[in-house]
């Protein structure tokens, strides 16, 4: 981005500072053939037995900057969780990008989930810089795909752009707008059809064009890819597929205390725009080591980030509105809708069941278990 704006930008996305903040619900564009691992999940052996659904409560740790808990969410037996929180100082919107690919034991069924991926442009009468955002949500994402699949043929069952009203903004100096993407694709491998769904919303503020004294204009900008979720498995299977990684997204819960961290570490990217890494990364771990409090501005911010990433999850798709709520101690608990009855162990495993007299606690996995209520 030319060096000259920087004020310009700074100016205008600093009404926004908090509201952008965001890992968005798990948190890749990541490869299939992604190295898996467990991360600081536990491991469930046991596996579903009949109707019963068991679920785990995995921890989303941030390694690579302040060494704490990111977030956590709700993983189901069977699935290995790969996760990643990687800081970018240079990022001035999002200085934190996460990403997060769960896989089947069989492999068949890939989840993938990103968000706060930040991407510059820029335009003057030298040249123009980085990449202008996309103008169909639907073609960035199709070609992405492409790109990650080479070779593979496929064909577009759906796709649907929509804007974000409630995203647009004209503030003195440039304007600020969203949109969303929803894809659907289907290709066929080793006999088997495959169905893909993707979702991303972008979001997107530039600054007003301008004459320059030299003739031409002037003006830059950053986009930014939020809830980028993408759901790869055999289409018999699909539907089962999108249910469980909604169980995930509806699960999903950012730390506040890492919040915290990152709402402030984006003020201080702001104010030394052109700060070295060890810097912005010290000072991270500075503040998630001595400023632990929630204030209210950020606190207020926290709790509006999760309504929206909640909207984005329920607009994923028709299946993942299929989840119910649950009253339990520490807090709500969202689990699949469909079944009869809920346990949890107390220690962060849950069991979901539709068969009539089924316990836990005979015959079922270890532990002691209690029936949760519905709200």
């Amino acid at each position: 981005m030319p060096r000259i704006s920087n004020v310009r930008m700074v100016q205008l996305h600093s009404s926004w500072l908090l509201v952008l903040v965001a890992i968005a619900g798990c948190s890749g564009l990541v490869t299939s053939d992604q190295e898996q691992n467990n991360g600081s999940s536990t491991n469930m052996a046991a596996q579903t037995q009949g109707n019963v659904l068991q679920l785990t409560l995995h921890e989303v740790m941030d390694t690579e900057g302040t060494g704490k808990l990111a977030g956590t969410y709700l993983l189901p037996d069977g699935y290995e969780a790969t996760d990643e929180v990687t800081w970018i100082p240079d990022n001035y919107l999002t200085p934190v990008v996460g990403t997060t690919t769960l896989q089947s034991d069989d492999g068949s069924i890939l989840m993938e989930s990103m968000s706060g991926l930040q991407i510059c442009f820029g335009h003057s009468p030298a040249g123009s810089t980085g990449i202008d955002p996309p103008k169909s949500v639907c073609a960035f994402l199709i070609n992405d795909w492409k790109k990650k699949h080479p070779g593979l043929a496929f064909s577009v069952v759906d796709k649907k752009n929509t804007p974000v009203p409630e995203d647009s903004q004209s503030p003195p100096g440039g304007r600020m707008y969203s949109n969303r993407g929803d894809v659907q694709l289907r290709y066929a491998k080793d006999g088997t059809d495959f169905l893909v769904k993707i979702h991303a919303k972008i979001f997107v503020m530039e600054t007003t064009p301008v004459t320059t004294a030299i003739g031409g204009t002037l003006y830059e900008g950053s986009w930014v890819i939020q809830n980028n979720y993408t759901v790869t498995a055999p289409e018999d299977r699909f539907p089962d597929a999108m249910k469980l990684f909604g169980i995930v997204l509806a699960s999903y819960r950012i730390d506040p205390h890492f919040y915290n961290t990152v709402v402030q570490a984006q003020a201080i990217i702001q104010r030394n725009f052109y700060s070295n890494q060890r810097q912005i990364m010290e000072t991270s771990r500075i503040i998630s080591q001595t400023n632990d409090q929630m204030i209210d501005s950020i606190n207020q911010s926290y709790q509006a980030n999760r309504a929206t990433n909640e909207k984005e999850v329920t607009g994923f798709d028709d299946y993942i509105r299929g989840i119910d709520r649950y009253n339990e101690e520490g807090g709500e608990v969202s689990l699949p809708s469909g079944y009869a009855h809920a346990w949890s162990d107390g220690n962060g495993k849950y069991l979901v069941s539709d068969e009539h007299g089924y316990d836990p606690n005979v015959g079922g996995p270890n532990g002691t278990w209690h029936e949760m209520e519905k709200q």
